[in-house]
């Protein structure tokens, strides 16, 4: 019986390992026309006396994260109704108007009586969860002097994403993630031809100790994709490990129609399978 167990499980696990490898990873390494890349993990950086801008493309869900920092002995006002990003000639706004709030609120109620003898007391606490989108009509980001804020923006990972939809061949090739080797495609890229160009543009003030107006300005950044990857045949965790350590990238994972399929049909005939093998295995009544 206990050989029978372990075959069965052994069979059963397989599959799960066949169906979680039928995902094909989409990845755009970005480079910049100006910042320099920072040592170990290419965050994108440029500094002045005054405003120091990070660039981060390897958020998991393909959204760019951007750090701000303040040099000056001023505080500084970044204005991202006026700040946008231009992404192959089309413009998008670093405010939507709104903002998406989730969180947990809780709260205690005590109710005192008075009796005879003594006093009586009954406790009761309530708790609940809670999301929301809040209208944001002016977005302005208050930055006091010799510091920094970080914030998470535009998206993208249906971008990235389409790159591969239009006439993408690539190089056949093999890329090694930790473990393995994983069948790849990829093209590289010049800042003339590569098909994914991004323009951002953030405006800000600089303050005097009234918080008045002194001086606006804007930094204005390009960056363009220098190679597309096709990862095939290796999970959304592995993509994700790749990105953790390389923010020049961004990625996306596509679960493969006829991989989910022929897993999930494996999955459900490893199932039957394994009813078979055990419907005249007795049963321990102790």
């Amino acid at each position: 019986m206990k050989p029978t167990l372990q075959f069965a499980g052994s069979i059963l696990s397989l599959l799960l390992l066949l169906c979680v490898g039928c995902s094909t990873q989409y990845v755009a390494t970005m480079q910049s026309d100006g910042m320099h890349k920072r040592y170990p993990d290419s965050t994108f950086y440029s500094g002045g006396d005054t405003l120091g801008v990070s660039y981060s493309f390897n958020n998991h869900d393909g959204s760019i994260r951007i750090r701000l920092e303040n040099y000056s002995d001023q505080s500084l006002m970044i204005d991202l109704e006026k700040s946008a990003v231009v992404i192959n000639g089309e413009t998008r706004g670093y405010l939507n108007g709104t903002s998406f709030v989730q969180g947990r609120i809780t709260g205690d109620a005590i109710t005192w009586a008075n009796g005879n003898n003594r006093d009586r007391s009954r406790y009761t606490t309530m708790s609940g969860d809670f999301s929301a989108s809040i209208q944001n009509e002016r977005d302005r980001l208050f930055i006091p002097a010799q510091s920094f804020l970080e914030g998470t923006y535009i998206n993208l990972a249906d971008d990235v994403r389409n790159l591969f939809k239009e006439n993408f061949t690539g190089n056949k090739g093999q890329i090694f993630l930790f473990d393995q080797f994983y069948p790849t495609y990829t093209m590289q890229y010049g800042l003339n031809n590569s098909p994914l160009k991004i323009r951002s543009h953030i405006s800000y003030e600089v303050l005097n100790k009234e918080n008045q107006l002194m001086a606006s300005a804007s930094n204005v950044q390009t960056f363009y994709a220098s190679e597309l990857m096709q990862i095939r045949q290796a999970s959304k965790n592995r993509l994700h490990s790749l990105l953790d350590t390389r923010a020049d990238m961004s990625g996306t994972s596509v679960a493969s129609k006829s991989g989910a399929v022929f897993g999930t049909i494996g999955i459900l005939g490893g199932l039957v399978g394994l009813a078979v093998l055990l419907k005249d295995v007795p049963v321990d009544q102790n």
